[in-house]
C-alpha cells in the first residue's frame, strides 16, 4: 500500500481532520475550500474543490443539538428517491458527523422566478408529497425545530426572502 501525504488544509475554519477525513471518503484531497455562512444551522458548512476536479458541499455537526438532525438529514436521502435531490457523496457518522453533498452553489437560485420555474417548484414539490414519509419522521411540531429557524425568519424574514 502506497503512503498518502496528508492533506492540506485548504481554508482556515477547516481543521486538518476535516480535511483528511474528506480525502479518505472521496479519494481525493481537498486542493481548497470556502465556508458558507448564514442560514438557520449551527453546522459547519464548506463549499470544497478536490484534486480531481470535483466540488462538493460538506456539512458537519459541531454541537449536539445537530448531530441528530444530520443524522435524520441523511437518512431521508436514503429513503427519498428522485432527481430533485442532490446527490449524496458520503456520510460518516460520529460524535460530529460529516454529510457530503453535491454542491449547489453554481445552480440559480431565484428570484426573480420565471413561469417555467415556478411550474418545475410545482411539479417537484408534487413529487415530494408523492413519497412515503421516512419512516419514524416526527411532525415538525413535535420537534425541536419550531425552536429554530423558521420563529427567526417570522421575527425577520428580509434575510430569508433576500
Amino acid at each position: 500500500m502506497r503512503p498518502t501525504k496528508p492533506s492540506p488544509v485548504p481554508d482556515a475554519t477547516m481543521s486538518a481532520h476535516i480535511a483528511e477525513q474528506l480525502h479518505r471518503l472521496l479519494g481525493s484531497p481537498p486542493l481548497s475550500a470556502r465556508e458558507v455562512r448564514g442560514g438557520y444551522t449551527p453546522a459547519c458548512r464548506w463549499v470544497v474543490t478536490l484534486e480531481d476536479g470535483r466540488r462538493v458541499f460538506a456539512k458537519q455537526a459541531v454541537d449536539e443539538s445537530i448531530v441528530p438532525r444530520l443524522r435524520r438529514e441523511r437518512e431521508t436521502y436514503a429513503h427519498l428517491r428522485g432527481d430533485w435531490l442532490p446527490q449524496v457523496h458520503a456520510f460518516e457518522d460520529g460524535a460530529c458527523p460529516l454529510l457530503v453533498l453535491e454542491d449547489l452553489s453554481a445552480c440559480h437560485w431565484p428570484p426573480p422566478w420565471s413561469p417555467s420555474q415556478v411550474d418545475a417548484v410545482r411539479a417537484t414539490l408534487g413529487a415530494v408529497a408523492a413519497h412515503p414519509v421516512p419512516p419514524g419522521l416526527r411532525r415538525a411540531v413535535e420537534t425541536d425545530i419550531v425552536d429554530g429557524g423558521w420563529p427567526e425568519v417570522a421575527r425577520d424574514p428580509k434575510p430569508f426572502l433576500s
